[in-house]
C-alpha cells in the first residue's frame, strides 16, 4: 500500500513541491503556509526584481529555480523529482487575462 501526502494535512513524510508563481501576491502566502507546514518547496518564477527581493527572504527555507511556464525546458527542470504541482502563477489579473482559454504563447 502506497502512503501518501496531503498538502493542507497531516503526513508522516514532508511532500517536495513545485510551486509556480511562488512570489506573486497570492503565491508568497502559499509558499509561506506551505513551510509551516514542513513541506520542501520548489519556488519557480519569472526572475522579475520584485520577485528576486522577495525570494531573498526564503532562500534558506525553499529552494529557488528561476524561468518561466512559456519554456518547456525550464519547466521540465522545475517539476523533476517532485511529488506535487500547485500552480498559483498568473491565475489572478492582469496576467490571467492575456490568454485565458490557456494556449501556448
Amino acid at each position: 500500500m502506497t502512503q501518501t501526502a496531503a498538502v493542507g494535512g497531516t503526513s508522516s513524510r514532508p511532500l517536495r513541491i513545485l510551486l509556480t508563481g511562488a512570489f506573486g501576491n497570492i503565491g508568497i502566502e502559499t509558499l509561506r503556509e506551505l513551510l509551516r507546514a514542513g513541506h520542501r518547496v520548489r519556488c519557480f518564477d519569472l526572475p522579475s526584481p520584485r520577485a528576486k527581493a522577495l525570494a531573498a527572504e526564503f532562500r534558506d527555507a525553499a529552494e529557488i529555480a528561476w524561468g518561466d511556464l512559456c519554456s518547456r525546458d525550464d519547466v521540465a527542470r522545475a517539476v523533476a523529482d517532485r511529488d506535487a504541482v500547485i500552480h498559483d502563477a498568473a491565475v489572478i489579473p492582469p496576467l490571467s487575462e492575456r490568454k485565458p482559454e490557456g494556449r501556448g504563447a
